[in-house]
């Protein structure tokens, strides 16, 4: 059995195909091309005005109403983390990870370090993918003094931001009222993250640390360094051919502890990010798919794995 696969924008070089691998229900090959189109990666397609300007800012539109009574649970097992419906009064964004604390004010405040957010009782501080809630809030949840955990199926929900203020995942818990429940894709919430980093940066090259606490004295971390912003690939899904733009990067995980987080953690040309235990999972799960895909002598480079992230067309995981 033969099949056709029509390379879109492409002129292959004759007798040029190599490393045939044959992962599940993909097969992979590589070819030499005279390429009609720019866009398929290479020096050409690294253009500002496709990887900066085309990425759309971030909304600071709340997805929580005020004046509404809203019941906070368990995104895994439904069960209620807060003792009353809350009915927040103020519900207001907060500075993103890349961003400077004191840009959330209109005057200064003395040092950073002296700046703090913390919310009151009736208070709600919300990015696009966490949010900062007063700890009086919140019941039916086990902690240590970082990492804090659902007492009934023990499902990672947030962290202790501070003595006052708990900081949990709109992938993690989900708030609900009389019409709607909000529950966010962890995913799509750690792209959003990335493509946040790239709005705020000029750099063709990327260098970004996802970290998570795992336990009080773990830390677990994504090293991802981006090779390209926006290149676009083709794939054959159910035998038509399928374009999508996506980043090409090097990846690794990594704890706390090893010399290559010390490296990165203490670069500062790397963008430090911290997100929830479902994010690393998701983003780490997503990075292992596209790179079993590569042939093995073509997929890893100085103890980093190659991949794709889809950041900006969607792929069923």
């Amino acid at each position: 059995m033969s099949s056709v696969i029509p390379c879109v924008d492409l002129t292959v070089v004759p007798n040029s195909l190599t490393s045939l691998r044959i992962v599940e229900n993909y097969v992979t090959f590589r070819f030499a091309t005279n390429n009609v189109s720019e866009n398929f990666g290479g020096f050409k397609a690294e253009l500002l005005q496709n990887t900066v300007a085309s990425i759309k800012s971030l909304s600071n539109k709340p997805l929580l109403n005020k004046s509404t009574n809203y019941a906070i649970q368990c995104g895994n097992c439904s069960r209620h983390i807060n003792v009353v419906p809350i009915k927040f009064e103020r519900i207001l964004p907060l500075p993103s990870d890349t961003a400077s604390v004191s840009d959330w004010f209109c005057h200064a405040h003395g040092t950073q370090d002296n700046i703090k957010l913390d919310p009151k009782a009736n208070d709600l501080f919300y990015t696009h993918c966490y949010m900062h809630i007063n700890r009086s809030n919140i019941v039916n949840v086990k902690g240590n003094n970082k990492v804090i955990v659902c007492k009934s199926c023990l499902c990672w929900l947030g962290t202790i931001h501070n003595p006052n203020t708990i900081r949990i995942w709109l992938n993690t818990v989900k708030f609900v009222d009389n019409n709607t429940s909000i529950l966010t894709n962890s995913l799509t919430d750690v792209f959003y993250s990335i493509k946040d980093v790239f709005r705020n940066s000029l750099f063709n090259s990327i260098k970004i640390m996802l970290s998570c606490h795992s336990s009080s004295t773990l830390l677990d971390s994504i090293l991802l360094w981006i090779m390209e912003k926006k290149m676009q690939i083709q794939l054959v899904e159910s035998g038509t051919v399928k374009k999508h733009d996506v980043s090409k990067v090097l990846f690794k995980f990594v704890t706390n502890g090893c010399e290559t987080f010390s490296q990165w953690q203490n670069d500062s040309q790397v963008t430090n990010l911290n997100v929830s235990k479902p994010m690393i999972l998701s983003l780490l799960k997503h990075l292992q798919k596209f790179n079993k895909m590569m042939p093995p002598e073509f997929s890893k480079t100085n103890d980093f794995y190659l991949s794709y992230l889809f950041l900006y067309d969607p792929i069923l995981e």
